[in-house]
Order: C-alpha cells, then structure tokens, then sequence
C-alpha cells in the first residue's frame, strides 16, 4: 500500500486533473464591450457637461453685462451663438449619458464577461442623468422664485 518511488502519480491527484486545472488558469474572462463602450460615453459625458457648463455660464454672463441697465431680451439670448452651442452640447451629453445607461445595463447583464466597466459606465451615466434631474428642478424652482 506504500507509494512506489518509481510512480510519477500521487494520491488523489491525477494527469487529467493537472490538465483541466491548467486549461481553467489560461481561459481569461474578457472585459464586456458594452460596459467599455457605457464607461467611454459616461467620461464623454463628463467632459460635454463641462464644456456645456463653461460655454453657458461664460454666455450668460456676457448676456448679463451688455443688458444690464437696457433691460433683458430673452428673443436675443435665445439668437446668441454661445447660447445654441451650449444648448447643442447639453443635447449631447444627454445623449451620451442615456445611451451609456442602456449600454451599461447591457454589460452588466452579459454572462462569463468581467463587468467592471459596465458597472462603473453606468454608475457615472445614471449620476450624469441624475444631475439633468436635478438642472431642471432648479430650472423650474428658479423661474417660480422670479414670477
């Protein structure tokens, strides 16, 4: 019942079990490409809230001191090419945030894929959607305080 010393088998250990335990270590789980794609738009997403934020605030504040004592004109603000660049760059980050969310739902609901940048992507997008939220709320409080 000893091991024979010439054997190259060991108790409960065998070539087969060598082999599949060897195939499992070299298959590596693959990044979901949806959740790279829902993580590219959510920084996307970041960087046209930026641009959005400087190029209106920048408008309005042009917008405020050439009409300070004239009074305001709403129809000239609206006709001002800061003002549609700024409205274009909302739209698109809208756009990529939302599309991010799908994206990252998609990845995150793929089978045998690693699902880090799907959760990250949609972390940043449903946060990026949440402060579109939270833009109009101020929108529609701010307009009520100035009735």
């Amino acid at each position: 019942m000893g091991l024979n010393q010439n054997s190259t088998e060991r108790p409960g250990f065998t070539e087969t079990d060598a082999s599949t335990f060897m195939n499992e270590r070299e298959v590596k789980v693959k990044h979901a490409g949806p959740g790279i794609a829902s993580f590219v738009l959510g920084l996307l997403s970041i960087l046209a809230f930026a641009a959005f934020f400087l190029m209106f605030s920048s408008t309005l504040y042009q917008y405020a001191n050439t009409y300070a004592t004239t009074g305001l004109d709403p129809e000239e603000l609206a006709s001002n090419p800061g003002f549609i660049g700024s409205l274009v760059l909302f739209a698109i980050y809208v756009l990529f945030a939302f599309a991010g969310v799908i994206l990252g739902i998609v990845g995150c609901s793929m089978r045998h894929r690693r699902k880090v940048f799907a959760v990250t992507g949609l972390i940043i997008n449903v946060i990026m959607l949440l402060l579109v939220v939270g833009l109009i709320i101020f929108g529609v409080i701010a307009q009520q305080v100035s009735l």
